[in-house]
């Protein structure tokens, strides 16, 4: 009431407009907001890493298929093409292992760690 809202055009509509007005749970609210992002951060990094290794473990899938396929025939054409196709997807499993544990490799091999989310 002191500045007058009711006839000072310039006055805050309210007390909780005024700088002076604290929440009394806005800092706890703000400390929940963090935590909660840094648990998102958290899932969403695990789910990346959960789709790399599903895409890994298809390839290497894909390729003791094929292996294990091409054994059966008995046509040396088919046989060759097989094992060629498994030979050219098996370098391909091995690089996405690779990428996937770079950031382990690098964190214990003295290099820069990577941020966490």
């Amino acid at each position: 009431m002191a500045l007058d809202p009711f006839r000072n055009p310039r006055a805050p509509p309210g007390p909780t407009y005024t700088p002076q007005y604290q929440l009394a749970d806005q800092a706890k609210a703000q400390a929940l907001d963090r935590q909660v992002e840094a648990a998102s951060a958290a899932g969403v990094h695990a789910a990346v890493v959960g789709d790399e290794y599903i895409r890994i473990t298809v390839f290497l899938a894909a390729v003791l298929f094929l292996v294990g396929i091409g054994s059966t025939f008995k046509l040396p054409n088919i046989l060759c093409a097989l094992i060629a196709v498994g030979s050219l997807l098996h370098p391909g499993d091995r690089v996405a292992r690779a990428a996937a544990r770079a950031p382990q490799l690098t964190a214990t091999c003295g290099g820069p760690t990577p941020t966490q989310p």
